[in-house]
């Protein structure tokens, strides 16, 4: 599903703005670096976009809408400039598993560097995926986006992959060649952030 209709679709969902705000949290979660460059020179741009009708029961118009839908492409947009480079890195989405996600500009070739990030109970890494991404260099580093599914710290490990939090590392190894890598860092936030210095001892 294209990008815009893929907006459409989930605000067709939404009832109220503060579900358009939790929209744009979730999307926030899952953007590249490049998706948001797009997005912030299409969403709600005449003849690049058609914004769907409002559900009957929306307490919300249309001009609220583009309103609230412009100042967070426009805040997110700004969050990757103030990385301060030049470019946008390439990073493209390779899903592995539901709750692991390889960025990588070319997943045939993989990166000199992996950086294994863990997110916290609210699938976050504290900040926008995108502006996560784009502190990296998509020509030598790869980044394995790991997601606390249960939401429960990873006590339970990750529900279909490991069973436990000494498992990660092990379980993450199945899902990626881990020696194609000269160097692999692991990155946890919040409660992230034990299981991530696991990982990295379980990773070498």
């Amino acid at each position: 599903m294209k990008l815009l209709e893929l907006y459409n679709a989930r605000i067709v969902e939404a009832r109220t703005l503060n579900e358009v705000n939790q929209m744009h949290i979730a999307l926030g979660n899952s953007l590249t670096p490049t998706e948001v460059v797009y997005l912030h020179g299409s969403l709600f741009a005449k003849g690049k976009h058609k914004p769907p009708a409002l559900r009957p029961d929306s307490r919300f118009t249309s001009a609220q809408l583009e309103e609230n839908g412009r100042l967070w492409i426009d805040q997110l947009r700004a969050t990757l400039k103030d990385v301060g480079k030049s470019r946008t890195e390439l990073y493209r989405r390779h899903d592995l598993h539901d709750a692991v996600v390889l960025f990588s500009a070319d997943r045939r070739k993989p990166r000199r560097n992996l950086v294994v990030a863990l997110t916290g109970a609210n699938q976050r890494l504290m900040m926008p995926l995108a502006t996560f991404l784009q502190n990296f260099d998509s020509g030598t580093t790869d980044v394995l986006y790991v997601r606390d599914s249960s939401r429960q710290g990873y006590r339970g490990g990750i529900p279909g992959l490991a069973d436990d939090i000494a498992g990660i590392g092990p379980a993450l190894s199945s899902l990626i060649d881990m020696a194609a890598y000269q160097k692999r860092v692991s990155v946890g936030v919040s409660a992230g952030g034990l299981p991530g210095l696991v990982a990295a001892l379980r990773l070498g």
